[in-house]
Parts: structure tokens; C-alpha cells; sequence
């Protein structure tokens, strides 16, 4: 059993719906079902690249360009955008990583599944899906970003906002 909900990414399919010529891509779990549809289950990440590893100093966007030469061939078509089922401009992610943009990539990406669907798509190679995966490792490894409204959270905890509700939670049987 999966996620049932889009967040895991591990059921792309691509599908033919009866009267049309053209391959259409989902998440089997997000695609409604039509009588006469086809339905082929593509693999959720094609990709036989290991993850790159974290280096040990503050990265820059040409780490990402190490690790994922490829990138460069990029020829902006679009493909990989027009497959996306979070609806995540792809090829913009790509083109950020190239002119060195980490952290506008790893925001890109912010919301990828790692489903790999753009990866089946793009002609030169690239898989936008693990570039966006590295960025946001990178940005979340060495960039600090204040989470307040955790910060906010914690203090509500502290002051005893919800001793109540947490009270009626342990005395339940």
C-alpha cells in the first residue's frame, strides 16, 4: 500500500485514454480511471546515479553542477515541466542550477515527490528530480533558516497553552 495522496512518488505511470494518440503521465494514485484506458507503470526512479555526497564546506551553486554535469545540456524544451504532477517548473529549476542559483533550485523544488516522471521525458539525459533532491539537501544542511513559527510553537508549549488538551489525551483509556 502507498501513500494514496501524491506524496511519495512512487507510482508515475504513463496512460493512453481510448480516441487519442498521445501519452499522457500521472501519479497512478492522483489519475482518475476510464473505461478502455491503458496504463503503463514506469519505474519511480530510472536513475542509477549515486546521491552526491555533501561536501564538507559551505557549498555554492557549482556544486550541484559537479555532481550533475549533465545539467549543462540542458535545451530548455520544457518537457519536464509539462509532466510534473506538483506542477513544479522543472526546466526553470534546471536553468537556475546552471547560472548557480542553489537556493532558488532547492525552493524550486521544494514540494518534488522525486517521482522521476521528468527524468523519462528529457531527451538530454537530465534528472531534474535529483538535481532539485541535492539542492534542497545542500539549503537545508548549510543555509539556516528560522523556522518562527516553530519558534512560536515551542513557547506556546511552554507556557502551558496546551496543557489541557494534553491532559485530556493521557487520561484517555
Amino acid at each position: 500500500m502507498g501513500c494514496l495522496g501524491g506524496a511519495c512518488g512512487a507510482c508515475p505511470i504513463s496512460y493512453l485514454l481510448p480516441n487519442s494518440f498521445y501519452n499522457k503521465t500521472g501519479l497512478a494514485c492522483q489519475t482518475l480511471v476510464s473505461e478502455g484506458m491503458s496504463i503503463t507503470f514506469l519505474p519511480s526512479d530510472a536513475s542509477k546515479k549515486e546521491l552526491a555526497p555533501l561536501p564538507a564546506d559551505r557549498p555554492t551553486g557549482q556544486n550541484l553542477l559537479r555532481y550533475y554535469v549533465e545539467t549543462k545540456r540542458c535545451v530548455a524544451c520544457g518537457a519536464c515541466s509539462s509532466v510534473c504532477p506538483q506542477g513544479i517548473d522543472a526546466m526553470r529549476g534546471v536553468r537556475d542550477a546552471i547560472n548557480g542559483g542553489l537556493k532558488e533550485v532547492a525552493e524550486r523544488f521544494s514540494s518534488c515527490v522525486v517521482c522521476g516522471l521528468c527524468a523519462t521525458v528529457c531527451n538530454a539525459g537530465i534528472r531534474p528530480h535529483r538535481v532539485g533532491l541535492y539542492a534542497r539537501r545542500l539549503v537545508g544542511a548549510f543555509y539556516e533558516k528560522e523556522a518562527s513559527h516553530l519558534l512560536n510553537r515551542i513557547e506556546e508549549i511552554r507556557s502551558g497553552q496546551y496543557n489541557a488538551e494534553w491532559n485530556t489525551v493521557m487520561s484517555s483509556p
